[in-house]
């Protein structure tokens, strides 16, 4: 029985990664630095509102995305000014089509942070979302789950430290829902909650 389920892990294992590499060969973007010694991924954030010049190479339709995390705005645009599709996701994430073009990338950063960002087929995207999306919202369901047992334990014997411990668990559940950016699914326009300093407050 361990042995099938370990040769499953190392399947879905090994399809990951060829997944990975087949779909940065199809697909790639580089950011097109001033300076021929600073291309080197990823690309350091400056804090404030800054354009980032990318060349895209896509060779079928592809989803270019990286996190929220301490970002208030992030826009993609063609070389003309015109906006790219963007998706409703927990990352920030446009839809590219094929071809090689260049792209300009509006990100107003509230920290300096890197912007480790990436390149991947529809397929590979959409495990990636649906994966980190069932993933997190069970640990959350679970962490709200404890929190209200705790709560109740506290209360049947009279013990304030289950509060204590019933808080903590809470908080921690808030601080994994605003850090893996899944509020954006459902509010994707509301900046306030990828703000740096309520991360903090909860951390």
């Amino acid at each position: 029985m361990l042995a099938g389920v370990l040769q499953y892990l190392i399947r879905i294992s090994a399809l990951t990664v060829m997944l990975a590499i087949s779909s940065y060969a199809l697909a790639n973007c580089n950011v097109q630095h001033l300076e021929e010694t600073a291309k080197s991924q990823p690309y350091s954030l400056a804090q404030g509102l800054q354009r980032i010049v990318l060349v895209c190479d896509v060779a079928d339709t592809a989803i270019f995305h990286f996190t929220r995390n301490y970002t208030s705005f992030a826009q993609l645009y063609t070389e003309d000014m015109q906006r790219v599709n963007a998706l409703q996701a927990a990352r920030v994430s446009f839809v590219l089509p094929p071809g090689k073009r260049t792209y300009l990338l509006d990100v107003n950063a509230q920290v300096v942070r890197p912007l480790d960002f990436k390149v991947s087929s529809l397929d590979e995207y959409q495990s990636i979302t649906s994966v980190h999306t069932l993933t997190l919202s069970l640990f959350i369901g679970f962490c709200l789950a404890l929190t209200v047992y705790v709560g109740v334990l506290g209360n049947s014997i009279r013990n304030n430290g289950f509060y204590s411990y019933s808080f903590y668990v809470l908080n921690a559940a808030i601080f994994f829902l605003l850090q893996e950016g899944l509020i954006n699914i459902i509010l994707p326009n509301v900046s306030v909650f990828n703000s740096y300093q309520l991360h903090v407050f909860f951390a």
